[in-house]
């Protein structure tokens, strides 16, 4: 019920009540645990949306439940859909813009850039490829 409520809530835009109803779908221990990935999910997109400008309590909760989306996902053999290549994009983003952590940003794009080859997804593999060129550029010119 509240996973529902959050995802409404988050296809309005009301991350703040994105943010109540999806903690609560966590927290009320009757999800079955594959049923966790999207409230993350949701969780990790609403903490990086919902205040301009940078508030890094609310990067290091995206981070965190972005993370924990993922891990769902790896433990239950389902990492080969388009929210967890959006994850690791998003992991990417993060290391990228906020911790200047590049080597992990390509990292995560690795592994979206191979969701995107299995699965023949030719514009989101070409948009990865050229992002873990642009941030391998920005390590050459630290160098």
């Amino acid at each position: 019920m509240y996973r529902g409520i959050g995802e409404s809530y988050f296809k309005l835009k009301d991350y703040n009540q994105t943010i109540e109803f999806c903690q609560k779908a966590i927290d009320s221990d009757l999800l079955f645990p594959l049923y966790a990935k999207q409230p993350h999910f949701y969780l990790g997109c609403s903490y990086l949306l919902r205040d301009p400008g940078i508030n890094w309590n609310d990067i290091s909760l995206a981070k965190y439940h972005f993370q924990r989306a993922l891990n769902i996902s790896l433990e239950n053999d389902m990492a080969d859909d388009h929210v967890t290549t959006d994850i690791y994009q998003t992991l990417a983003y993060i290391n990228d813009n906020y911790e200047d952590d590049w080597n992990s940003a390509i990292d995560n794009l690795t592994n979206a850039l191979q969701i995107c080859e299995t699965n023949g997804w030719i514009d989101s593999y070409n948009q990865i490829k050229e992002d873990i060129e642009r941030i391998t550029m920005k390590i050459e010119t630290e160098d």
